[in-house]
C-alpha cells in the first residue's frame, strides 16, 4: 500500500502529459526517397528520453528496439494511433508501463539494413518541448555517402525543389493577435514561392 502511495505521488509530482503525436510519412516521390517517416511527440515540458534494449528478432531480420520516456503520460486513443503505424517494413507499438519506472514505452520493429533512426529533441515557437524519432532509408543514404559530390547530392536525375512549408492539419503552429495560424501564412508563401519556381520552368 505505502509503495502504491509513492509511485502515485510520484506519478503526479513528474508526469509529463502527451498533448500530440504527429507521424508524418515520408515523400512520395517519382525517384527514391530518404525520409520514410517522422514520428513527432509534444509535452509542455522538457521530456527524456531512455533507450532500454534492443535485440534481433527471431526470423533474423527485424530487430526490436525499446524506448522509455519517463513520466510521460498519454492518452488512449494517442497510443492506438501510434500502434497502428505499420510503414515500409516499420512497425510501432506504444503502451504505458510502470517497470522501470512509470512512463510511456516506444517498441519500433524494422529491418536494420533497410531502415535508419536517428532521435532529437526540439522546442516549438510556442516554447513547447518536442521529440522526434526519424526514420531513413538506409540504401539511400548509402547511395548518397558513395556519390563524390558533397555539395550536391542527389539519388534521381530529376530536377525536384522541395518546399516543405511547415505544420498543416490541427498542427496549426503559432497564432498571431489577429488570429492568423502559422500554418496558412507558410502554405501561401510556399504556394507562390512554387508558381515562380515554375514560371522559370
Amino acid at each position: 500500500m505505502k509503495r502504491l502511495a509513492i509511485l502515485l505521488f510520484t506519478s503526479v509530482l513528474f508526469c509529463n502529459q502527451i498533448e500530440k503525436v504527429f507521424f508524418h510519412p515520408g515523400g512520395k516521390s517519382k525517384g527514391p526517397s530518404i525520409d520514410i517517416g517522422q514520428l513527432v511527440f509534444y509535452f509542455p515540458k522538457r521530456q527524456m528520453v531512455n533507450q532500454l534494449s534492443e535485440k534481433i528478432m527471431a526470423d533474423g531480420n527485424k530487430t526490436e528496439r525499446i524506448y522509455l520516456m519517463p513520466y510521460a503520460t498519454i492518452d488512449k486513443f494517442l497510443i492506438d494511433k501510434i500502434s497502428a503505424i505499420d510503414v515500409d517494413g516499420l512497425l510501432v507499438r506504444a503502451q504505458e508501463v510502470t517497470k522501470p519506472t512509470i512512463g510511456l514505452q516506444v517498441q519500433l520493429i524494422f529491418d536494420p539494413q533497410k531502415i535508419q533512426i536517428a532521435q532529437h529533441e526540439f522546442d516549438t515557437i510556442g516554447l513547447k518541448k518536442g521529440i522526434v524519432f526519424a526514420f531513413y532509408n538506409k540504401q539511400v543514404l548509402n547511395k548518397l555517402e558513395s556519390k563524390q559530390d558533397h555539395l550536391l547530392q542527389t539519388t534521381c536525375d530529376i530536377n525536384t525543389v522541395i518546399i516543405d512549408c511547415g505544420h498543416g492539419g490541427s498542427d496549426t503552429g503559432a497564432q498571431s493577435v489577429t488570429g492568423l495560424k502559422e500554418k496558412d501564412l507558410c502554405l501561401s508563401i510556399g504556394k507562390k514561392l512554387a508558381d515562380a519556381i515554375k514560371k522559370k520552368d
